[in-house]
């Protein structure tokens, strides 16, 4: 247990464990928007409200999006020209490389493609999130770098 991966108490999902966790995340954070999966979203809601967030927040930070290839398929071709382009980088995250390992694929007649929890070979929730996050992230220009180590045009005097 090295801290590569956060899990909920018990054997169960814990909803409210979770709603305090993304209130923290909020208070910590710069974040925009959360992706989820709106399947189940009625039963974090409620959580969410109890930990201290409004309706108005959650409507304007948590944006919904659906598992199936009208979602998925853009969002992934996105994340690949992304990936494949340099504008984002992982750092060799050991869950996110073992989900992207056993992450498989599938498409539709059409030729739009999804990421695959049935056919692939063990868990891949990390890729389904990186691509719902990347997804819903703003593209309005480059964003600023956090530190003069990230910004390709930063140089000492002298």
């Amino acid at each position: 247990d090295n801290g590569d991966l956060q899990t909920t108490p018990g054997h169960a999902i814990e909803y409210s464990y979770i709603a305090r966790y993304l209130v923290d995340v909020f208070d910590e954070y710069a974040v925009e928007k959360i992706a989820f999966d709106d399947w189940n979203m009625r039963h974090l809601r409620p959580w969410l409200i109890e930990a201290g967030l409004s309706e108005e927040f959650i409507d304007e930070h948590f944006e919904p999006f659906r598992q199936g290839y009208k979602s998925m398929s853009p969002a992934l071709r996105d994340l690949e020209a992304s990936l494949l382009n340099g504008r984002i980088r992982h750092g060799s995250h050991p869950v996110l490389d073992m989900c992207a390992a056993n992450a498989t694929v599938r498409a539709d007649e059409a030729g739009n493609r999804k990421l695959d929890k049935k056919r692939s070979s063990g868990r891949i929730d990390g890729m389904v999130a990186l691509t719902m996050a990347h997804s819903v992230m703003p593209m309005e220009g480059e964003a600023e770098p956090v530190s003069p180590w990230e910004d390709p045009n930063f140089s000492l005097p002298g």
